[in-house]
C-alpha cells in the first residue's frame, strides 16, 4: 500500500493519508458488516481507497483535508455500487475548514488482543 500512496502524495503527508485510509476502512466495516471478514476483503477496501485517492488528489487536486471529509462516503458508494461525483462538490465544501484542520491528525492505533 505505501508504495502506491507514495506515488499519490508527498512523503510528508504519508502518515496522514494512511490514517485517512484506516479511518475510511473502519467506517466501512461498521456500515458493511461481514461475519467472516477476510484479509482479501480488507485489501480490496484499501485498494478502492487508493483508487479514490488518485482521482481526488492527482486528478482533481483536492487538499488532504477535503479528501479526509469525503473518503469514507466515497468508499461506501463504491462498496454499494452506487455513483459518486466528486466534481459536483465544488465550492459547497469548505465551511469551518480552519476549525477542522486537525481532523487529519493520526488517530490512536487499535490494538486487538
Amino acid at each position: 500500500m505505501n508504495d502506491r500512496i507514495k506515488k499519490i502524495v508527498h512523503a510528508d503527508n504519508l502518515q496522514a493519508v494512511v490514517t485517512m485510509i484506516q479511518r475510511a476502512v473502519l467506517v466501512s466495516l461498521q456500515t458493511h458488516i461481514m461475519i467472516n471478514l477476510t484479509p482479501a476483503e480488507l485489501q480490496r477496501r484499501v485498494d478502492i481507497c487508493c483508487d479514490i485517492l488518485e482521482i481526488l488528489i492527482l486528478d482533481l487536486k483536492w487538499p488532504l483535508i477535503k479528501v479526509n471529509d469525503f473518503l469514507p462516503t466515497y468508499l461506501k458508494c463504491e462498496i454499494d455500487g452506487s455513483k459518486y461525483n466528486p466534481e459536483s462538490v465544488g465550492d459547497k465544501w469548505g465551511a469551518n475548514v480552519a476549525e477542522r484542520i486537525h481532523d487529519v491528525a493520526p488517530t490512536p492505533k487499535i490494538i486487538l488482543e
